[in-house]
């Protein structure tokens, strides 16, 4: 009897083959978010696992985009999802990785690892995660400002007399504050890089 050697690519896609990734369930689209570097990952692969494409888009940094493509749209991301699934088929299994490690870089950023382990085929893969801040009103469905920000602080401040948090938003024409139904400012945690990691 002969072992079957496959190359790294034919392994792929012979475990794609083998193995299907299980759709999500109702409560993983509910517990979709931004607020935690583990939520985001998370989000993205419910996102991958439901065929979400703008979902996935919405977990990936600004950065990140502008690395890949300063006019990156979320067009291009579903070309260059579909490129990436053809060039490397097991890519798809980054929907069901466990994370192993999360470390606190130096500069604000969060380190997370995360394995894939499917029949023969193991891999590791880093992710790097970046906060971003931004500032949105809305009255009703119209968005009546959505803009990207340093970070919290930069438009609040902190009343010394009372402890009030102040919040500074741009004047908006043609409308008065009581008839905004959202003024929402927060940051969220962003997929800023990934990258396959050796095996240890």
């Amino acid at each position: 009897m002969h072992a079957l050697a496959l190359g790294p690519l034919a392994l792929a896609l012979f475990v794609s083959g083998c193995v299907s990734i299980p759709q999500p369930e109702p409560a993983d689209w509910l517990a979709t978010g931004f607020r935690t570097p583990e939520q985001t990952f998370r989000t993205f692969q419910t996102a991958f696992a439901g065929d979400q494409a703008s979902l996935e888009y919405r977990c990936f940094s600004r950065e990140f985009k502008r690395r890949l493509d300063p006019n990156f749209t979320e067009l291009a991301y579903r070309e260059y999802r579909a490129g990436l699934l053809a060039d490397q088929p097991a890519t798809k299994y980054l929907a069901i990785a466990e994370l192993l490690e999360r470390s606190e870089l130096t500069d604000g950023r969060v380190r997370l690892v995360a394995r894939v382990d499917v029949l023969w085929f193991e891999e590791y893969f880093e992710i790097i995660l970046v906060q971003e801040s931004f500032r949105r009103v809305q009255a009703g469905d119209a968005v009546l400002l959505a803009e990207d920000i340093p970070n919290i602080g930069a438009v609040t401040e902190v009343d010394a007399d009372s402890g009030s948090i102040w919040v500074w938003l741009p004047g908006i024409e043609g409308i008065e504050p009581a008839e905004f139904s959202e003024i929402l400012v927060a940051t969220d945690w962003k997929i800023d890089a990934f990258r396959q990691l050796p095996a240890p």
